[in-house]
């Protein structure tokens, strides 16, 4: 049985101007035979719920995230006995697929933001990640870039979790600080690291569990003037 991980997914409408964040799973069925698979969707505050699928021989099949969940975000687990290629595709959608010219110029913040990634496809108890910089000052710069650090145990029993912080402070001064938590069974979580670690200062990552997790990070870029999105990216860990 192959197992897939895609931690970064999010599903909200907003109810006044429609805007909405949203995307879809994409999976390539490598196998020339059509075969059955199960998407799990984990969530932070809730139970899984769980999909049946039926994927066709050598073909893409996707599904919309607000056909899983609304109002949410989650991490899915795709496990099926056929090798695949699994990938998430998410964006925010500014204009309302309104892709007129005009469209882009209500306003100097609207815009679409989109980010790609593909699927993890194995569970760590070591997870590794080196460009971390969390920007937040309010004066010489015109943005603001927070982190978030994703985080998925799809297991039956808790992990405890030590995020450690290493901070280069001079060419033989390395600072670490390391910050707890627990990652409840069955359960997805979004840590916002602006909680843990000094602003606009470089630092790298390690994530270490005393149960097997998945781990993505989240960089996001806001201006100061508002909390429209200008862009962001996604990238799983490195596990060792």
């Amino acid at each position: 049985m192959y197992s897939y991980f895609l931690l970064h997914n999010a599903s909200f409408t907003d109810k006044q101007t429609k805007i909405a964040e949203t995307g879809r799973i994409v999976i390539l069925n490598l196998s020339e035979d059509k075969a059955a698979a199960e998407l799990t969707v984990f969530f932070e505050d809730r139970e899984p719920s769980v999909f049946p699928l039926t994927l066709p021989g050598g073909k893409t099949t996707e599904w919309g995230y607000d056909k899983l969940c609304e109002d949410a975000k989650f991490a899915c687990r795709i496990d099926c006995p056929a090798p695949l290629i699994c990938q998430a595709s998410g964006v925010w959608n500014n204009v309302l697929n309104d892709y007129n010219i005009p469209a882009c110029e209500v306003g100097t913040m609207t815009r679409e933001v989109a980010t790609f990634y593909t699927a993890i496809t194995k569970l760590a108890r070591h997870w590794y990640h080196t460009d971390g910089i969390y920007i937040f000052e309010e004066s010489g710069v015109w943005y603001r870039e927070p982190e978030g650090l994703e985080l998925l145990n799809p297991g039956i029993e808790p992990v405890n979790v030590n995020i450690h912080m290493a901070y280069n402070k001079g060419k033989e001064s390395v600072m670490t600080e390391t910050a707890h938590i627990i990652l409840e069974p069955m359960r997805f979580k979004y840590i916002d690291m602006g909680l843990y670690v000094l602003p606009n200062q470089h630092y790298g990552v390690h994530v270490e569990s005393d149960g097997d997790i998945a781990a993505q990070w989240l960089r996001i870029i806001k201006r100061y003037t508002d909390d429209d999105l200008v862009a962001q990216w996604t990238v799983p860990l490195v596990a060792l």
